[in-house]
């Protein structure tokens, strides 16, 4: 399965492949500052891929938390 998103403004767009079927994926939502501002909601899947593709790097912003975990892009 493939699932596509990205910005509102899109330049970053994502697209995440899959073998886990949309009714058994699991879903977190993190409880920082940041994610609980953005409502964001992570889905994992160790043998799947994510690609990132951005139109203009001068655009995007990287933010990283205090525990250095994850990388986000932001525009």
């Amino acid at each position: 399965m493939e699932f596509q998103g990205g910005c509102h403004c899109g330049n970053i767009r994502l697209t995440f492949e899959t073998e886990i079927p949309p009714s058994e994926m699991v879903l977190r939502a993190c409880q920082c500052g940041f994610c609980r501002k953005h409502n964001t909601i992570a889905a994992a899947d160790p043998d799947g891929r994510l690609s990132v593709t951005i139109r203009s790097e001068t655009m995007v912003n990287k933010y990283r938390f205090g525990l250095d975990t994850a990388e986000y892009l932001i525009c």
